[in-house]
């Protein structure tokens, strides 16, 4: 829950688009995210057996170079979230402008301001 202030501070608009994609959000993690984790750890482990079985010793050298290949990928995945988040006010902007401009109290507004 909300307080007064919170509606009586924040845009129309940017409620809109916090609602839109918190929903959205909420949709691709349970259609996307989900499966998409369950299935590659199914496919690290099957794959991490299949190398250990061929060539164990190779198996462990590819796990213990590993890490090299993580952490710049973390590093990416910390841009992208940031980019993210600026997308998301953007929308939240163009949102809010969209709202408060074609909605009936926005052109009854915009009318009376125009005189």
């Amino acid at each position: 829950r909300m307080s007064m202030r919170f509606f009586t501070n924040t845009k129309s608009g940017e409620i809109v688009s916090r609602f839109n994609n918190d929903v959205v959000g909420a949709q691709n993690a349970i259609t996307g995210t989900i499966p998409d984790i369950l299935t590659n750890v199914i496919t690290l482990v099957s794959t991490l057996i299949v190398m250990l079985s061929i060539e164990w010793r190779l198996a462990l050298l590819s796990v213990a170079v590993l890490p090299l290949f993580l952490l710049p990928a973390r590093r990416v995945g910390l841009v992208l979230r940031k980019i993210r988040r600026q997308a998301l006010d953007y929308n939240a902007d163009m949102s809010s402008q969209i709202t408060e401009t074609l909605t009936v109290n926005g052109a009854l507004l915009m009318k009376t301001f125009s005189r």
